[in-house]
């Protein structure tokens, strides 16, 4: 997963740079809000953004969240800040974060915090499993397919006579069934 740690203390980035590294992940650091909103405008893997509230410049990270959303921007963003006072998670909240993590940073939070965000990434990439179709139903068969067989007629249900044995070397001899003629029946003579 690729984050953005918008934050502009040093000693934050580092321990959330050593933290997101040992989980695997890529991180991307900047210490403004303008400076942040540009680079989500043009990098499209990141997939989350930890947001100081106070930041360095003129736009606050509550503004820089808001100028986010207002371009309709859905990526989660997770406000850490050392403010703690009634309200603030709330207002946090409200401009727009999806989450909120306290300061001083307490890394199994971190930690937990990004497990579950790398899960939902996840989730969210992973196509969702197609219907199954219905089994295309047999084409009707032909009323000639469907009637019984006809009877054979007497002269194809007749054994065929015996071939005499085909030279070595030479093709079979086949006789087609039409020209096979049935045998003759015995006349015997009843004396008087």
């Amino acid at each position: 997963m690729h984050i953005l740690y918008v934050e502009d203390n040093e000693t934050n980035q580092a321990l959330v740079g050593r933290v997101v590294r040992a989980r695997q992940h890529l991180v991307t650091f900047r210490e403004e809000g303008e400076a942040a909103l540009k680079v989500l405008e043009e990098d499209a893997t990141i997939g989350l953004i930890l947001l100081d509230v106070e930041l360095a410049g003129t736009m606050t990270g509550l503004d820089c969240v808001r100028a986010l959303r207002a371009r309709g921007d859905r990526r989660p963003v997770v406000a850490v800040t050392a403010y703690a006072m009634m309200g603030d998670r709330e207002r946090i909240l409200e401009a727009g974060c999806d989450g909120y993590l306290p300061k001083p940073l307490v890394v199994p939070d971190l930690l937990a915090l990004l497990d579950h965000y790398e899960a939902e990434l996840s989730k969210a990439s992973t196509p969702a499993p197609q219907p199954a179709t219905a089994p295309t139903p047999a084409a009707p068969q032909s009323a000639a397919a469907s009637t019984p067989a006809a009877p054979q007629s007497a002269a194809a249900s007749t054994p065929a006579a015996p071939q005499p044995p085909n030279p070595p070397g030479s093709a079979p001899q086949t006789v087609p069934p039409s020209t096979v003629e049935p045998p003759k029946p015995v006349e015997t003579t009843h004396p008087d």
